[in-house]
């Protein structure tokens, strides 16, 4: 554990001598449980999926943390939804859903004020599985997207894979070994490790229970312990 906790304040104020102290140049964000508080929204979806399939179901909050994988088709496999048509139609439901309940998204506390003082510092970027257009339309109407060098949705590859990771990497011309991925599922530790980057940080506040992230290097409970992390840690 991180003790002696650094403000955002103290931060912002660090020389300027300082900046990448640590080797670090790049920090990767997952966009879904991890800067953007998505998890009611996709329980809705998913109760609404449950009930257009007729699939008897009912799930605690906990249940759903157990359900969701970083891979969404794996969760509709779980309920035999194995078909194209199928996933065809559960995309159509996201999208009618996520429309339905876009006011209702929020960041997470602390990520508007953390995210400019991180791009002074670092070259920042989002690694996701859901939609892009949507992430950079929801990037704007929260005055973030232009702290963001790189953004991959799921046309750019999925994790647990690597591969949009990498891909990041190549782009901003950054090693392994100067990122930092951050995200809140197994399967963005499984993608991390695999692209062999420097540090994996995992947070308890998304879509995966503690329980399911204990291979990360890092665990934060909220998201300005990310400024600890790279302050005293890395």
């Amino acid at each position: 554990m991180v003790k002696n906790k650094v403000s955002i304040k103290q931060y912002s104020t660090k020389k300027k001598s300082e900046k990448n102290s640590n080797g670090i140049k790049l920090i990767m964000f997952d966009y879904d449980g991890t800067l953007m508080d998505t998890f009611t929204l996709t329980c809705h979806i998913y109760n609404e999926i449950f009930r257009q399939f007729r699939i008897d179901k009912s799930f605690t909050k906990r249940q759903f943390q157990e359900l969701f994988e970083s891979n969404w088709r794996n969760c509709l496999i779980k309920f035999d939804l194995v078909k194209e048509e199928q996933w065809d139609k559960a995309m159509e439901i996201y999208i009618t859903i996520t429309k339905d309940f876009e006011e209702e998204i929020r960041c997470y506390p602390y990520v508007m004020e953390m995210i400019p003082l991180l791009h002074k510092k670092y070259k920042l970027a989002i690694i996701s599985n859901g939609d892009k257009e949507i992430i950079v339309s929801r990037l704007k109407k929260y005055n973030l997207l232009q702290y963001f060098d790189y953004i991959s949705g799921n046309d750019e590859g999925e994790k647990p894979s690597p591969e949009p990771l990498i891909k990041c990497m190549q782009k901003l011309k950054i090693t392994p070994e100067q990122a930092v991925y951050v995200g809140d599922m197994d399967g963005d530790i499984a993608a991390g490790k695999a692209a062999q980057v420097n540090k994996v940080v995992a947070v308890t506040y998304g879509y995966h229970h503690h329980s399911k992230l204990q291979d990360a290097d890092f665990v934060i409970d909220v998201p300005e312990k990310l400024l600890d992390v790279l302050t005293k840690s890395i």
